[in-house]
């Protein structure tokens, strides 16, 4: 399967409601009139400007290189400015050296504060530029920023999966958007993606590298927006904040039963619905996600395949294999507007899985912390798989990583 199965369509987005803030934190500090140069400004951060040093039109990125790659990475990133991110390179988790994380910084060619003033207010930048900083020795290896131009077909397409692009709340200025830049001319290799979702106060955004070696590539989950100021912070009781979720998916090592229509092995894109609990008593986090839709490129079904907990979309494909069910529970710490989780329990698959390489990080946006969005990655490893009966290897064993975004609201 081509490695940008799982991202060339659009994820469905959440209750996207358009509302103009001020951004505290993440990709900005404040809200500015719109610069009147437009998306041809220079990127003051370095990442967002046109870089056309062979003048084909194609911004050249940072290394003169257009190529997606090759790699040439230098992005280096502030954390008081950043935004928060989870690096995957072929579906491993990318472990930032220290006690750091991964960080990331969208620009639409303007300043940051301009970008997510645009983002959140509706007012949606037809460009933008990703950078990523993975804050590990692999840095070097992702490809230069470049900026890129929306995929008006992504944006618009419709969604089958329940998401309604936002929810059944869904504004009809929906925040959702999709953003690609393609070259197929020697040395000037690029296929990538960007998604970004928007919602009140905050935003959450997935890169993914397609033209990278490994299966399912270069991914990158963010999320950024206006964050609560610390003053404006519960000094106690709790809150429970319910949304959506969405995320990347990859099964292994399942053995497919004879007769069955669904191959288990496959990357997927999953969305369903989340809700978590903050305890500003005991600064503690807990949430759970729960999958209603599973999506991928199945040649034995004519293309893509849903498979659908709620609306009974192709219920007569065969068979139904346990890891559909999976939950994921979050558990982590608040410290000041953000909270983090990258021990043990932190986010863990339930059913038989043993997780691993636990990792959950989240803010809180909006006057008085009415909003949360944050982002996750798990993997698990099953002992012996349901519905696969047995692993292709002995001992018997199947495999599940998935990695995404959520986002909520209180009542």
């Amino acid at each position: 399967m081509r490695i940008g199965s799982v991202s060339a369509l659009a994820l469905a987005a959440f209750v996207l409601a358009a509302c103009e803030g001020t951004p505290t934190t993440g990709s900005s500090a404040s809200v500015a009139t719109l610069d009147l140069c437009g998306l041809s400004c220079p990127d003051p951060t370095g990442g967002g400007g046109i870089n056309d040093a062979d003048g084909d039109g194609v911004d050249d990125g940072a290394d003169g290189d257009d190529s997606s790659t090759d790699g040439g990475n230098t992005t280096n990133l502030n954390p008081t400015t950043a935004d928060v991110t989870i690096a995957v390179e072929s579906s491993r988790l990318v472990k930032p050296t220290g006690n750091t994380t991964s960080l990331s910084l969208l620009t639409a060619g303007t300043s940051p504060t301009t970008t997510t003033a645009q983002i959140l207010s509706g007012a949606k930048p037809t460009k933008l530029t990703i950078q990523i900083d993975t804050n590990s020795t692999s840095n070097g290896n992702w490809p230069t920023p470049v900026q890129m131009t929306e995929y008006v077909e992504g944006t618009n397409a419709p969604d089958l999966t329940g998401g309604n692009k936002g929810g059944t709340n869904c504004l009809p200025n929906c925040g959702y958007r999709e953003y690609r830049i393609y070259s197929n001319s020697v040395g000037q290799e690029r296929d990538e993606s960007l998604q970004v979702w928007a919602w009140n106060e905050s935003y959450a955004a997935h890169y993914t590298n397609e033209s990278s070696a490994g299966d399912p590539a270069q991914q990158a989950w963010s999320f950024g927006g206006n964050k609560t100021p610390l003053t404006d912070m519960p000094l106690g009781g709790s809150a429970t904040y319910n949304g959506r979720f969405v995320a990347t998916a990859l099964t292994e090592n399942y053995r497919q039963p004879n007769g069955a229509d669904i191959n288990p092995n496959a990357l997927w894109r999953v969305q369903g619905a989340s809700s978590v609990t903050a305890n500003f008593n005991t600064v503690s986090v807990a949430g759970t996600l729960t999958p209603e839709t599973w999506e991928s490129d199945q040649e034995g079904v004519g293309g893509w395949y849903i498979k659908s907990t709620t609306d009974g979309i192709n219920t007569a494909a065969m068979p139904h294999y346990a890891f559909y069910d999976t939950t994921v529970t979050l558990n982590g710490t608040i410290t000041g507007n953000t909270y983090a989780g990258t021990t043990a329990g932190s986010a863990t698959l339930s059913g038989p899985f043993i997780s691993g390489d636990e990792t959950m990080y989240g803010g809180f946006f909006g006057a008085g912390a009415s909003e949360t969005t944050g982002v996750f990655h798990v993997t698990g490893m099953d002992p012996d798989p349901i519905g696969g009966s047995a692993g292709i290897t002995d001992p018997k064993r199947g495999f599940l990583t998935i990695q995404g975004a959520f986002n909520g609201t209180t009542p």
